[in-house]
């Protein structure tokens, strides 16, 4: 990542390497991240599955306060759910997938800007759904009249002057705006 070049620089009657032969370390970095966001996508996805009442957290259903009759926060489940099914789609390694160009002289070429333009398209919707996570534990929390964590508390009541607006039976949007800008504000 550090090199002049991928190409060899000439100085004086010295030929030197730069060493960044086709972006390829950074498509091995890209890779990897890739498939990390993929599985902690996956893992919090199946936490706030289970924060909408599962056999294995006693939550209220969806976390409504009227299940049957409003919906709660299931919708937002099934978009985090859907963010990791994409997530998921966008691990093929580009690094495998070489078309030679320049007239066959980059004869190996790892797509390394279609990996990185993924990993953030990733990256992105890995932060949707660790904030509806964070959403859905604050509203869980407030739902059964358990003590949030003294940190998350300090910050949430900065940051929110009701935490009423948690436990809303409305689209998530204001919430998962809100805390979004509080926290790349930090």
């Amino acid at each position: 990542m550090e090199s002049v070049t991928d190409n060899p620089v000439i100085s004086g009657d010295k030929i030197l390497s730069g060493g960044n032969f086709m972006g390829i370390r950074v498509s091995f970095a890209s890779e990897n991240l890739k498939k990390i966001i993929a599985v902690l996508s996956n893992i919090s996805e199946r936490r706030i599955f289970h924060l909408m009442g599962s056999d294995i957290i006693d939550m209220p259903r969806f976390l409504s306060a009227q299940p049957g009759k409003k919906s709660g926060l299931m919708l937002l489940q099934v978009l985090c759910a859907s963010l990791v099914s994409y997530n998921k789609s966008l691990c093929f390694p580009d690094l495998v997938d070489s078309i030679p160009t320049s007239g066959n002289q980059e004869d190996y070429v790892p797509m390394t800007m279609n990996s990185c333009l993924k990993l953030m398209k990733m990256t992105e919707n890995f932060e949707g759904i660790v904030l509806s996570e964070l959403y859905a534990g604050v509203r869980g929390c407030l739902m059964l009249n358990k003590n949030l964590p003294g940190f998350l508390k300090e910050f949430l009541d900065l940051n929110f002057k009701d935490l009423k607006i948690f436990l809303e039976d409305k689209p998530p949007h204001d919430v998962l705006s809100n805390l979004k800008k509080i926290l790349n504000s930090v």
